[in-house]
């Protein structure tokens, strides 16, 4: 059976988004008799008013066969973890930045169930030709010197190709309204959902390298 990678960029607090771009990838898997891997890239909560909804729909895990679903942690997902865990600068600062959707959603504080699921997301997800990351990748460093704090913050100028010795570089993070952009070392699939309501998936072909193959809109 052919297998299929599906990525997904930033939901922040849109369940119309995720759920719409879900629905995509079963039909796509249904016609192509596919296994599927769902790369989601990070940033589930904050902006949107459906962050708890969000996440429990990514907690509860994929309700079909042959789906495998991955969620990367987004810098979003660090910030409310900090907010939690440290002082009121780190509340404050994640308050301004979208969180304050997330406080009204979880009706304050978040439970610590939804926490612990946040703290025990991977960083990356490599399948030995593509990189999934939520930011990006500095440019010709070795992927063993790359710092966390690189791989969900880093911003690059645009058209920025870049040189990854993991292959491919699959990323959401910085929004582009008029994406997703799509370059020969790596794609950008925030498309600024949040603001927009434009769903963005991008589907690879697990026996070929680099690019997406087909680009799933709505």
């Amino acid at each position: 059976m052919k297998t299929f990678t599906y990525a997904i960029g930033d939901i922040h607090g849109r369940l119309d988004i995720l759920q719409c771009a879900i629905d995509l990838i079963e039909l796509h898997r249904y016609e192509n008799d596919a296994e599927a891997v769902v790369v989601f890239l990070g940033d589930y909560i904050d902006r949107g008013r459906d962050s708890r909804k969000v996440c429990n729909l990514l907690m509860a895990g994929p309700k079909t066969e042959n789906t495998k679903w991955i969620t990367i942690q987004g810098n979003h997902e660090v910030m409310c973890l900090e907010a939690h865990h440290g002082g009121k600068s780190e509340m404050d600062f994640w308050l301004k930045y979208g969180g304050d959707d997330t406080y009204h959603s979880f009706n304050g504080r978040v439970p610590l169930n939804y926490l612990k699921w946040m703290a025990s997301m991977p960083k990356y997800y490599h399948d030995g030709k593509r990189l999934f990351v939520h930011a990006g990748y500095k440019n010709g460093v070795p992927f063993e010197f790359q710092p966390e704090a690189v791989l969900q913050w880093i911003r690059y100028p645009d058209e920025c190709e870049i040189e990854c010795d993991k292959g491919y570089v699959v990323h959401g993070h910085t929004p582009i309204f008029t994406g997703p952009l799509i370059l020969n070392s790596r794609c950008d699939l925030d498309v600024g959902g949040y603001k927009t309501g434009k769903v963005c998936v991008a589907v690879f072909d697990n026996d070929i390298e680099g690019k997406p193959v087909e680009i799933l809109e709505y």
